[in-house]
């Protein structure tokens, strides 16, 4: 009888926590003016967005090349994907593949202008509860019937897409570049541990080998000339913090970190170069407190270890400034005069705005009233953006913390 009695009341204590954090999310929310759950008008628009069809080439390119898409085993907001092949000349031809959101949607509709105020996705700790009664940890920035399916690049069936190609020389030098409007087929979703296999031990899939091996061999040139500031890439990795790219060194992480990285950094030098309006990831560091910060970690680092040093780091996140956007500026932690967020529309508002100013100036020849228009446009986003950005971080900090009080 005892076991039983003791069996009810830990089933009632956990009921009671499930509903306590069933109402605190949606408390913190209110009090960052943090959107959970969609409209149902929302939800139907992203139910009733047309796809594309093989052979369908208005206006589009057919991409017919071997692609494969690279993340978690638990990823379903697949935004990107790759494909690479080595030319007759030795150069690679370099190709990626990010989904397209205003292909789908128009820039000014209901549910892109919503996405903007949302900012991005929110990932958090511990699951909550939607309004359908199923469970998530991610509060996404389009309804999942969009963000996980009819834009999402995980499955084998046409999808609208920006496609980036890059030819790459023996040095890592882009010696060409072409931007188009897509439609393509991922004809691959593989996850990190695949790809990390297959460069250990190959694969029967002699097309998949190739792809992979030639992802590898080009982006190992990239890394060659990229540097990235140390403590950045540190802090990033030692951090909860994913407000820019995570520096990966290695395998299949550092191929996505390095196709994401030269979309970024290839999109923002065309808008640099002819002086068009923008939206940059702008990352400024004083270097007299950069090296102060490098000198606390090699001196604690030589005293402390394990837990303690995993705490410093999250002292510092505190302390080294954090990747903002603007209409100008450089990004010092990743070593680039120009770059942007344009690879992950699905998930991130900044990256709506960059493609909209692709539709404008890229994508045609554009006016100058086109592109006032555009200025003013992108300096109101900015303004919605980087106010954003503080209170979504902290909404997911007091919910984290919440959580583990009700363990």
């Amino acid at each position: 009888h005892k076991i039983t009695i003791d069996y009810f009341k830990k089933l009632v204590e956990t009921i009671k926590n499930l509903d306590t954090n069933k109402k605190n999310i949606q408390t913190i929310a209110d009090k960052y003016n943090i959107k959970i759950h969609f409209e149902p008008e929302i939800i139907e628009h992203a139910k009733l967005v047309k796809t594309p069809k093989t052979g369908e080439m208005t206006g589009r390119k057919q991409i017919n090349d071997y692609i494969i898409s690279i993340d978690s085993e638990k990823t379903y907001e697949i935004d990107d994907a790759l494909s690479c092949v080595k030319l007759d000349n030795g150069n690679y031809l370099f190709g990626v593949h990010i989904a397209s959101i205003l292909s789908y949607f128009p820039y000014d509709s209901d549910i892109v202008t919503e996405a903007i105020e949302r900012n991005q996705s929110i990932y958090l700790h511990k699951k909550f509860q939607l309004a359908d009664g199923t469970q998530s940890k991610t509060i996404p920035l389009f309804p999942y019937e969009f963000s996980t399916k009819t834009g999402s690049l995980a499955s084998s069936e046409p999808k609208f897409a920006r496609s980036y190609y890059f030819e790459i020389d023996q040095n890592g030098n882009v010696v060409n570049e072409i931007f188009y409007k897509s439609i393509i087929v991922n004809s691959k979703r593989t996850t990190y541990d695949d790809v990390n296999k297959v460069l250990k031990d190959g694969s029967d899939d002699k097309k998949y080998e190739e792809t992979v091996r030639n992802l590898k061999a080009v982006t190992d040139l990239l890394s060659a000339k990229n540097k990235t500031a140390f403590l950045y890439e540190q802090i990033k990795e030692n951090t909860d913090d994913y407000s820019d790219l995570r520096v990966k060194n290695s395998g299949a992480q550092n191929i996505v970190y390095q196709a994401m990285m030269l979309t970024g950094q290839r999109v923002a030098e065309f808008f640099a170069r002819n002086n068009y309006p923008f939206i940059y990831r702008v990352h400024e560091v004083n270097e007299d407190n950069a090296e102060k910060l490098q000198f606390l970690i090699e001196t604690l680092n030589k005293s402390y270890g394990g837990q303690q040093f995993e705490k410093l780091y999250h002292i510092l996140e505190g302390v080294y400034p954090k990747g903002w956007y603007a209409m100008e500026g450089k990004h010092v932690g990743l070593g680039l005069e120009h770059y942007c967020h344009c690879t992950s529309g699905l998930r991130r508002a900044a990256d709506i705005v960059a493609e909209h100013a692709l539709e404008v100036c890229y994508d045609k020849t554009p006016s100058e009233e086109e592109l006032e228009e555009l200025r003013q446009d992108i300096e109101s986003k900015i303004r919605v953006i980087n106010e954003k950005q503080k209170p979504i971080e902290w909404f997911a900090k007091e919910y984290k913390k919440v959580n583990r009080r009700h363990r």
